[in-house]
């Protein structure tokens, strides 16, 4: 790659690349990608955008390579950005890597790129969430994501803004975006050097969430279960309620029923004496248990439509009943819903604590139920 100049950098696409892209994408590819950065900002472009590709080759997902080469038809303060794509006409792939290129370019544009100039970026992206701007706060989650990853001490905010954006793409359908976003985020808490547990519990458990709606609620399980022990110390009765009835959800549409008991029965040892749930739906909770617990196998296979009907009812109450949790996203699956709720990632940011005071509105779900 040719040398980078201080001066600002124009990034453009060259119009032979457009030929990669079919009719159906139905963009203007060069002028998404049409952009000026701040001065030495460009030359960190290519090394972030290859880190990630690489840090998802090596969870198996293979990406398109991503070239980069000065042009000697362009200005000297121009940089051509080339994309060589691998892959099979529409595939999602393709997809994922042209909005991660865009957005890498979108968020060079930041003009304090600085530990103070990340958080307050995020403060931004949070409080345009809660105003249901949504298109401004991916924006903005982006660049948090871009920058977190360069900046020293800026990993947690990264991982907020990418938890963030893989949110609004499961409230959006956009679950394979979602399963690229958790995956990054789970790719920085597993570090040996991340010691935030509520940003792992919450990293894993949105991976386990994105494998339930992929269809694979088989992989999604293990994740759950890590969720789970990331928090088992703190004592966090509803953080872990909820990670255990959505590791019952991926079990029962695994159709994993034996292990299916031993999740209720430890849910239900957490809430027996609690306070923090009304006695009818503890006592449903117990009823279920026991029809669970008193039938075989073959016995609950023959009669899933009434087991399904009773978990569903019992999962709602435990998971949707709750008034507290900050900008809940709620995302509809058979036999249950599926929850993941912003404020135990983002509560403890004091500029964010302020937003969620303002907004007066603890209880917000991003996604309508039926």
């Amino acid at each position: 790659m040719g040398t980078i100049l201080d001066a600002p950098v124009q990034i453009l696409m060259g119009t032979n690349v457009r030929g990669a892209f079919t009719a159906e994408d139905n963009r203007d590819i060069l002028d998404k990608l049409l952009g000026t950065a701040a001065p030495k900002t460009g030359a960190r472009l290519p090394e972030v955008i290859e880190k990630r590709r690489s840090d998802m080759a090596s969870q198996g997902m293979i990406l398109p390579l991503v070239g980069y080469a000065d042009d000697e038809r362009l200005a000297p303060n121009q940089f051509l950005v080339t994309v060589a794509l691998q892959t099979v006409t529409g595939d999602i792939r393709k997809d994922i890597l042209f909005d991660m290129v865009v957005d890498m370019i979108k968020a060079v544009q930041i003009q304090d790129p600085s530990k103070k100039g990340v958080r307050a970026l995020l403060v931004e992206a949070v409080n345009n969430l809660v105003e249901k701007n949504y298109q401004e706060s991916m924006d903005c989650f982006r660049k948090v994501s871009y920058w977190g990853s360069i900046i020293g001490g800026c990993e947690a905010d990264c991982v907020r803004a990418t938890l963030c954006y893989g949110a609004v793409n499961m409230m959006n359908g956009q679950y394979q975006s979602m399963t690229y976003d958790s995956q990054l985020a789970c790719n920085i808490v597993d570090k040996p050097t991340f010691s935030d547990p509520y940003l792992k519990y919450a990293a894993h458990r949105l991976m386990g969430i994105s494998w339930v709606l992929m269809e694979h609620p088989e992989h999604a399980v293990a994740f759950f279960e890590q969720a789970y022990h990331d928090l088992e110390w703190a004592n966090e009765e509803t953080l872990l309620v909820e990670v255990l009835f959505h590791a019952v959800t991926a079990m029962m549409q695994a159709q994993q029923y034996d292990k299916c008991r031993n999740v209720i029965d430890r849910i239900y040892s957490l809430v027996k004496d609690s306070d923090t749930y009304g006695k009818e739906a503890i006592n449903k909770l117990y009823v279920f248990r026991a029809f669970v617990s008193d039938r075989t196998i073959e016995q609950l296979k023959s009669q899933l439509s009434e087991m399904e009907l009773k978990y569903e009812e019992i999962s709602r109450s435990f998971l949707l009943g709750l008034k507290d949790t900050v900008l809940k996203v709620v995302r509809v699956v058979t036999p249950s819903v599926l929850t993941f709720g912003l404020g135990s990632i983002l509560g403890n940011v004091r500029d964010i604590k302020m937003i969620w005071q303002k907004s007066g509105d603890g209880g917000m779900n991003l996604a309508d139920m039926p």
